[in-house]
């Protein structure tokens, strides 16, 4: 069964790629994630990227899994960490895990922001 809550869908034309993730989330499961979306052949440089993270559960994530993700994503070249990312998550747990996160990238050359509604994360990849 598909769950719908779950995929990558890529917007060449807005050029970002939207992540959706959904039920209990690991970082392994996250890391696979983005390997996916940089390998993919619609992939291009500088696509800004949307998570969806309204339908996961990351209640077990600690402040140290965050700062294991934001240095993942330091691994990567130009063009990939350095893009707007938008974190969006309606729960608040989720919400203020997003948050730490968002500090610990803050090293990195990544622009992030933390949403607590799809739309409004829409409008600043747009802006």
């Amino acid at each position: 069964m598909v769950n719908e809550n779950t995929g990558i869908t890529f917007n060449k034309k807005e050029k970002y790629v939207l992540i959706k993730m959904g039920g209990m989330i690991s970082l392994e499961e996250v890391f696979n994630s983005i390997d996916q979306v940089v390998n993919h052949p619609e992939f291009v440089l500088g696509m800004a990227r949307i998570w969806d993270f309204t339908f996961a559960d990351i209640d077990h994530w600690s402040e140290d899994d965050t700062w294991m993700a934001s240095n993942y994503s330091d691994g990567f070249p130009h063009g990939i960490k350095d893009v707007k990312v938008a974190f969006v998550s309606e729960n608040k747990r989720n919400f203020n895990l997003l948050l730490g996160y968002k500090k610990h990238i803050a090293k990195v050359q990544t622009t992030v922001e933390v949403f607590d509604s799809m739309d409004n994360a829409m409008q600043w990849i747009a802006s």
